[in-house]
């Protein structure tokens, strides 16, 4: 997904307004955040639930669709972030010796 300018209209006594809100801290997602507690929105959309995701100024998503739109974006950027990485094995450098075929060994009685 493209860099895109996020604004996040919550209510910080909803739990999931606060829910999405700390995923969007807690993956570094630069959003600008409106609480309604302390904030009014300036814009033409009808403001109707919480949490509100307005993306470029023109696509609005409310409730569950701004999770469900986070998981993509946190998805996304995950992968991109770990195509540049090289993961290593544990057991690459690991040999399995042959048999040694030419000495014969004597079994060892324990008593």
């Amino acid at each position: 997904m493209e860099n895109n300018s996020l604004v996040l209209v919550i209510h910080s006594l909803c739990p999931a307004s606060m829910s999405i809100y700390n995923k969007f801290k807690a993956n570094d997602i630069k959003v600008v955040v409106i609480n309604l507690e302390y904030q009014e929105v300036e814009a033409r959309i009808e403001v109707d639930m919480v949490p509100l995701l307005i993306i470029n100024n023109n696509k609005v998503l409310k409730g569950k669709v701004v999770f469900d739109y986070l998981d993509e974006l946190v998805l996304s950027k995950n992968v991109s972030q770990s195509n540049g990485k090289k993961k290593s094995s544990l057991y690459s450098n690991l040999y399995i010796a042959p048999p040694d075929s030419d000495s014969k060994k004597t079994p060892v009685k324990l008593e």
